[in-house]
Formats: C-alpha cells, structure tokens, sequence
C-alpha cells in the first residue's frame, strides 16, 4: 500500500456512503476498485479501519484511504508480419 495515506473530510454538509464519498472525491479511481480498496482494510474512519462500504460517514468526518501502489506490467511489442490479421 502506499506510504502515506490520503486524507479527506467530508465537508458537503450531509452524510453520504462511504463508497460514493470516496467516488466522489477520488475521481480517476473506479467506484468498485474503492470498494475493493475499502474490503481489503485501506480505508480508516477517524483512525479506525472500515471493511463495510456502505459506512455511513457524517459531515466534518476524517477518512484515510491507502492507495496501493499500481502495478508494473511487462508489455513487450510482439513483431506481426504484414497482411497478418486475427
């Protein structure tokens, strides 16, 4: 997981779900790879960690999220002669 956490507050004024707080707020990562993130325990409420996505986080609340880091791919060119076709 990352080393340092991400740390967001609610401040929208209402209480919202925690899976679509994160969405929200984490726009370039899918909703259901947040709630991967939040099953594997990289999400914590005020120091305390969350596994249930439908947590309901109150306005002014503090939530931690540890990003795992992305992984490495070995993507090589693959040398396709010409007028092959699949």
């Amino acid at each position: 997981m990352s080393e340092e956490p991400l740390i967001l507050q609610n401040t929208s004024g209402q209480e919202l779900r925690l899976d679509k707080f994160l969405a929200q707020e984490l726009d370039d990562i899918s909703r259901s790879y947040i709630q991967k993130i939040i099953s594997q325990g990289g999400v914590f409420i005020e120091g305390i960690p969350v596994v249930k996505k439908s947590e309901t986080i109150t306005p002014g609340t503090e939530v931690e999220v540890l990003i795992p880091p992305a992984r490495e791919t070995s993507l090589e060119p693959e040398n396709i002669p010409p007028g092959y076709y699949l």
